[in-house]
């Protein structure tokens, strides 16, 4: 047996070897065991690129925990409310034994699934056993949104600072070539939000192909997002109602705006999970004067979710 964690000899959790991904089940007693079913939803290529992780079985709800392990990937999936504290113990200790350089995803439910990634076992052995303190734990009301004035020194993602670099020098310098690269990146990546010539209501016109927002709704919402909703009879809800005049002052003032956010997405499978990102809103000129915003948005994947009372 390899400590007390009811492990045979011959299981390879612990390898090097790149064929070898072991996901495995840390119950709340303090037992481990292989979980040959979690190697498919914990695969850390999918979880990477998705904003929730797919929980066939409900272990964590009984205070245990998931882990998937490879010579690349250190997966943890939890839920903080829930940990039994064996289970606690023994994947904080799991954690803080890690090779260094490995990435490190810490999956957890707080009404909503969360995903941050980290790289230095210490860093994240302590966030572990932080977030596991449910004594401390709050959940956000409702959409948290900082707002300011876009400048490189708060622009956190390239892709972003991208965006904002063309628009200046497009605008402040009338560079021909950066308005060409500006209208092609926002073809491309962002949301085009404009009225039309007898109305200043901004509506959303155009969803660039590569935005965020296709990656994890798909073209069915993109649908639905430009079609009329017959059900609603043009009624918008209290956050599309802010969200229009916030548009609509971006546009009159011609002043672009940087928002940090922190969202509650309901995703089209069932999950709900928690995001974070960065939206930039540019004002465009357009014929007319009628109001345009051109919306880049990018995810925040190493960002802590500030879920922990201050």
């Amino acid at each position: 047996m390899i400590g007390s964690t009811g492990l045979t000899k011959d299981l390879p959790l612990f390898s090097n070897d790149n064929r070898f991904g072991v996901a495995s089940r840390i119950h709340s007693t303090g037992v481990e065991t292989l979980a040959m079913d979690l190697v498919q939803e914990l695969n850390p290529y999918d979880l990477n690129h998705s904003v929730a992780p797919i929980p066939v079985a409900l272990d964590y709800d009984q205070g245990s925990v998931a882990t998937y392990r490879d010579s690349h990937f250190f997966v943890v999936r939890w839920n903080p409310r829930r940990l039994g504290n064996r289970a606690a113990m023994l994947t904080e200790r799991r954690l803080r034994g890690a090779t260094p350089g490995k990435v490190i995803l810490l999956c957890y439910d707080m009404g909503g699934w969360c995903i941050e990634r980290l790289f230095s076992p210490e860093e994240a052995a302590d966030r572990f056993r932080d977030l596991s303190s449910a004594a401390n734990l709050i959940t956000l009301p409702t959409t948290f949104i900082q707002q300011m004035a876009p400048e490189s020194r708060n622009i956190q993602t390239p892709f972003v600072g991208l965006a904002f670099s063309l628009w200046r020098q497009m605008l402040e310098n009338g560079c021909g070539e950066a308005k060409s690269a500006f209208w092609q990146l926002a073809n491309q990546r962002a949301l085009l939000v404009s009225a039309d010539d007898d109305d200043d209501h901004l509506q959303l016109s155009y969803i660039g192909k590569q935005a965020p927002i296709l990656r994890y709704y798909g073209q069915d919402w993109k649908a639905d997002a430009l079609g009329v909703n017959a059900r609603k009879l043009g009624a918008h809800n209290r956050h599309e109602t802010r969200v229009n005049l916030e548009y609509l002052e971006v546009a009159r003032t011609f002043k672009p705006r940087l928002d940090c956010v922190v969202g509650h997405l309901e995703l089209p499978n069932g999950l709900s999970a928690w995001v974070q990102y960065q939206r930039l809103m540019l004002p465009v000129p357009s014929g007319n004067h009628v109001p345009a915003v051109q919306v880049f948005s990018d995810l925040l994947p190493n960002a802590a979710f500030p879920f922990l009372a201050r």
